[in-house]
């Protein structure tokens, strides 16, 4: 409580004698002058003055006891405390304006004036700034599963070896691929200009896929490409590193045994050595849709289907543990009548099911390498003359 004393230009003093001068030395507990002392022309300010015992100073005293007319209404008696905290004088002056013209909270410091932070890390790449901007891209893998739920308008970045390029279709055009990495599988489609992208060649290279978007069908996650997606094929070795170099080491593992495939999980990449026991070609209908849409009146969607002929090489091998089927739509017999009855080394084939049973499926281009002498051939030798 700010209390002011507002006193004429002559000098008064207190009455010398009188209850008033009496009740107001006993009473007020925050000053040691008395009365009797003349008030200077002065203005005393105080901040922490508690009105309690000014108001019991006014009860004690009676109606005759009041101070006289002229000095109640020339001067306004406020009593400050003569605390030791407090100063007088100049000091004192100093003191009442640094606390009661002083701002609530120190002004902002204004970044020119911070310095330097030795702490903080600058990124020379841009990574701080990408991640400061909310725009930091998310780099996903094959393994869909790990990916948690994310908003629909997050893109993410993938970079996969491409395992299969499935038949191109039309109206409208596209082309489902299926890309692999170390960590998983997982089947993309591209459309109109990036379908020409992507012919049987393009097996076992690596290609990025930005702005690509998750979707959710029938409860398994998948990838689909937006307007502003891009596809690069990336020959820079120090940028396919590590799927350029996990693709190459599948050639290098352990052929397995045929039983030992049958355990295998689909979609996984490996090699195994058998004796080519017999082979056939199977035709096989292929089914093509096409979706038309005819605008009368109302809005009619005709399915149009195109069957297409191709030719499945089918081949069985065998070893002493059992005997799994070998198929291929790019291959022809003519590539191995020449092995039959003979030790064959299957390098990076992929295990499928169908109908039930496990598979093994030949892949495109330089996928799939085939050997016909190697280490372990003599015992698959041995085994077919037993």
């Amino acid at each position: 409580m700010l209390i002011t004393f507002h006193m004429p230009s002559q000098k008064r003093s207190l009455p010398r004698s009188g209850s008033f001068s009496k009740k107001l030395s006993q009473s007020s507990p925050f000053t040691s002058q008395t009365t009797n002392d003349v008030v200077d022309e002065a203005v005393v300010e105080s901040a922490a003055v508690d009105s309690t015992p000014f108001n019991e100073l006014n009860d004690n005293m009676s109606s005759s006891e009041q101070p006289p007319p002229s000095f109640a209404a020339s001067a306004q008696v406020v009593v400050a405390p003569a605390s030791p905290d407090v100063p007088t004088g100049n000091n004192r002056d100093r003191f009442a304006a640094s606390r009661f013209d002083a701002p609530a909270t120190p002004p902002r410091m204004r970044e020119s004036e911070i310095g330097h932070r030795e702490a903080v890390v600058f990124s020379p790449g841009g990574n701080r700034d990408r991640f400061h901007a909310n725009c930091q891209p998310l780099r996903v893998c094959c393994d869909l599963s790990t990916v948690g739920l994310h908003n629909t308008a997050t893109r993410f970045t993938m970079q996969a070896i491409v395992l299969i390029v499935y038949p191109a279709t039309e109206k409208p055009e596209r082309r489902h691929l299926q890309l692999i990495d170390s960590r998983g599988t997982t089947g993309l489609t591209v459309w109109g200009a990036n379908v020409s992208m992507f012919t049987s060649s393009s097996v076992g290279q690596v290609v990025r896929f930005t702005k690509l978007s998750l979707i959710t069908h029938n409860g398994v996650k998948g990838l689909t490409m937006s307007s502003g997606s891009t596809i690069t094929f990336v020959n820079d070795v120090a940028s396919a590193l590590e799927e350029a170099k996990w693709w190459a080491s599948l050639l290098d593992n352990r052929p397995l045994r045929i039983i030992d495939v049958h355990d295998c999980s689909d979609d996984q990449m490996v090699n195994v050595s058998a004796i080519l026991g017999t082979l056939w070609s199977e035709t096989k209908k292929v089914l093509q849709c096409f979706i038309a849409c005819i605008i009368v009146n109302t809005v009619i969607i005709a399915l149009q289907v195109k069957m297409q002929d191709r030719e499945l090489l089918c081949m069985r091998i065998t070893d002493r543990t059992g005997f799994i089927d070998v198929r291929s739509w790019n291959h022809g017999m003519v590539e191995f009548a020449r092995l039959q009855d003979r030790p064959i080394l299957f390098k990076r084939v992929r295990v499928t099911s169908f109908g039930g049973l496990k598979i093994l499926e030949m892949l495109d281009a330089s996928g799939t390498v085939v050997l016909d002498q190697f280490d372990g051939d003599d015992d698959l030798k041995q085994y077919w003359l037993e």
